[in-house]
């Protein structure tokens, strides 16, 4: 009798293990793009050595000219100033705030901000936008849009800079900064 139950329980067991495979296999075909799971979208990193050794890379100007000039100004004026401040420059906002909601998160995560002022002890005091001419084009708008309210959320100034400013406006922005109290 107990033979015949365990019988009974394989093939509870066996029927249990078939439906979950073929739910996976539905979810596998109605997901249009595979790319998206997580599987294939961060292989391990054996794979990931695989590919880059595989391929070739070259270097790429971390800015263009315009955003250059901007960062030079605002990192000779916090050097000046001498009050312990550095500037970064291409930084992920995913490395300045952050979020307990995943979706917001991976939102900003990937955005960079053009200049970023860091205080004295590290943390992000400003991020700096560069607006060229051509800056507003697509969805670079939304894109501000986004990291203007995840900075604000944060406590981080953003500053936007035009293409029209002299470098002296862009050290007064950076004075400004500099002497603002800083949230906790």
């Amino acid at each position: 009798m107990v033979l015949g139950g365990q019988s009974i329980m394989d093939t509870i067991i066996l029927i249990v293990l078939a439906g979950c495979a073929v739910c996976c296999l539905i979810i596998l075909l109605k997901t249009p793009n595979p790319q998206k799971f997580s599987l294939f979208k961060h292989p391990d990193a054996a794979s990931q050595l695989r590919y880059v050794m595989a391929a070739s890379f070259y270097k790429k100007k971390v800015m263009n000219k315009s955003e250059y000039r901007v960062f030079k100004v605002v990192e000779s004026e916090v050097s000046t100033l001498r009050r312990g401040y550095r500037v970064l420059s291409q930084t992920s906002l995913g490395e300045i705030v952050g979020s307990d909601d995943t979706k917001a998160y991976f939102a900003v995560n990937s955005k960079r901000v053009d200049v970023l002022i860091l205080g004295p002890y590290g943390e992000a005091v400003a991020a700096i936008e560069y607006q060229g001419g051509g800056h507003h084009q697509g969805s670079a708008a939304a894109r501000d849009a986004i990291k203007r309210e995840a900075l604000r959320k944060a406590g981080i100034h953003f500053v936007e800079v035009l293409d029209s400013h002299s470098n002296e406006e862009i050290a007064q922005m950076v004075r400004k900064i500099v002497k603002l109290p800083q949230a906790a």
